[in-house]
């Protein structure tokens, strides 16, 4: 799946692409089963991806940014204090 998460850079931001992240694993559903090999592609709507398929990838511009220099960050890496 592709997206276009929400930009810009303010205190809260990163919190508001990840709830954009969550609205979408929660809705996200496929008009057609492309496994299906009879002629009646369409499944019911209200299956979600994500009892349908063992993984769902998600690609795009996530607008996730690092804020802080270089120490700080090689700093929390060494840590692993992710």
């Amino acid at each position: 799946m592709c997206c276009h998460l929400k930009h810009g850079e303010y205190e809260g931001r990163n919190l508001d692409r990840l709830e954009e992240i969550h609205y979408i694993e929660k809705n996200l559903k496929f008009a057609f089963d492309i496994n299906n090999d009879n002629d009646n592609k369409y499944v019911d709507l209200k299956s979600l991806a994500s009892d349908r398929y063992d993984y769902v990838f998600l690609f795009g511009d996530l607008n996730f940014r690092i804020s802080c220099d270089k120490n700080t960050l090689l700093g929390i890496l060494e840590n692993k204090d992710i």
